[in-house]
């Protein structure tokens, strides 16, 4: 008898340590909490900092898609000033290239215009010694005749008057023989 009635004590016990631990438990249902008159209802969002779920969601939606716009149009801009850049690089590339062939035309022209003159100088170098050489040519005959008719002068006094004039156009070619070969001098420097 003493087992059977250990066996219905731990029994119960186990019964009632269920019920007590189902009692602790229990939670009753929610009722909801009556309403006072003059008081408005309240939004289930304000129970929450920033809204509900789906607010929230609709807020960050609607913050990504400003901050794409955002991007979308600095984009825009950047690309608009990379075009300006470019055509602004493409004016300035025309225009060096256009100075460069001004420039080398110009180069062209001063050349031609130099050789031109050195050939030209060349020329009138070569103009100045053969007129220089028929001056002296010229200047040697005549020395010669005045000398030969200052040595008949003595015998001769009516070719006296002939004498001083060929002695005077000696002179006179002497002079232009000086100034040609100051000239050329002048001319080759």
């Amino acid at each position: 008898r003493e087992p059977c009635a250990r066996q219905r004590l731990s029994a119960t016990s186990l019964v009632v340590s269920g019920f007590g631990l189902w009692a602790l438990a229990w939670v009753p249902p929610r009722q909801p909490t009556p309403r006072q008159p003059g008081i408005p209802p309240t939004a289930r969002s304000a129970f929450y900092p920033g809204g509900g779920p789906r607010e929230q969601l609709a807020a960050v939606a609607a913050s990504l898609r400003r901050e794409r716009a955002m991007i979308e149009e600095k984009q825009q801009q950047l690309q608009r000033a990379a075009s300006v850049l470019a055509q602004q690089k493409r004016q300035i590339e025309e225009e060096y290239q256009a100075q460069a062939i001004e420039i080398q035309e110009f180069k062209s022209k001063a050349e031609q215009m130099l050789k031109a003159e050195r050939a030209a100088l060349e020329k009138e170098k070569a103009r100045l010694t053969k007129e220089s050489e028929a001056l002296a040519l010229s200047q040697q005959t005549l020395m010669q005749r005045a000398e030969a008719m200052s040595k008949s002068t003595a015998r001769d006094a009516d070719r006296s008057e002939q004498s001083l004039e060929l002695i005077e156009a000696v002179r006179r070619e002497k002079a232009a023989l000086a100034r040609g070969r100051k000239q050329l001098r002048q001319e080759a420097e």
